[in-house]
C-alpha cells in the first residue's frame, strides 16, 4: 500500500489527533488511551481471520492481545501509566512478532504505522500519568 516512512508518519499524525482529542476530557483520555489498547488484539484477530491465518499463527497474537487488554484495564481502574507502558511495549510488538509467530497476514504498513502511533501515545500517557499523580498529591486534581 505505502512504504515504511509514509506509514510511520501517518502513525504520528494519528497519534497527534489522538492527543488533541484526549485532552477534551478525562473520560475521553481513558477511552482512547486505555480502551484502544484493550482492543488492539482484535485488530490482529480480524486481520488474521480475514486473511485465513491458522489458529497456530493467531495464538501468540491472542495471548499478546490479552496482555495489552490487561494493561488497558489497569488504565481504567488504576492509572494511565499502565496503558502508557502498554503502548510503548506494543511499539516493539509488531517488529518482534515475526520472530516467534507467523504474521504474514498482517499488512506491511501495520508495524511502521504502529511504531509512530505507539511511541507518541505512550510518551503522552506516561507524562499524563505523572502529571495526574503529582496533582493528586498536591490536591489539584479538579484543575486537570
Amino acid at each position: 500500500m505505502f512504504g515504511f516512512a509514509t506509514a510511520f508518519w501517518i502513525g504520528i499524525g494519528l497519534a497527534t489527533l489522538y492527543i488533541w482529542s484526549a485532552r477534551t476530557s478525562a473520560l475521553v483520555e481513558k477511552l482512547l488511551g486505555a480502551g484502544l489498547l484493550m482492543s488492539i488484539g482484535l485488530w490482529y484477530l480480524g486481520f488474521g481471520i480475514f486473511e485465513g491465518a491458522t489458529l497456530t499463527a493467531l495464538v501468540p497474537q491472542i495471548l499478546g492481545g490479552l496482555f495489552f487488554a490487561a494493561l488497558g484495564y489497569l488504565g481504567f481502574t488504576r492509572s494511565l501509566f499502565f496503558p502508557g507502558i502498554g503502548w510503548m511495549i506494543h511499539a516493539t510488538w509488531d517488529f518482534a512478532s515475526p520472530h516467534f509467530s507467523d504474521v504474514s497476514y498482517m499488512p506491511e504498513w501495520a508495524a511502521p504505522m504502529c511504531l509512530g502511533f505507539d511511541i507518541l501515545v505512550g510518551i503522552y500517557l506516561l507524562a499524563r500519568s505523572q502529571e495526574l499523580l503529582h496533582a493528586t498529591h498536591q490536591g489539584n486534581v479538579g484543575s486537570l
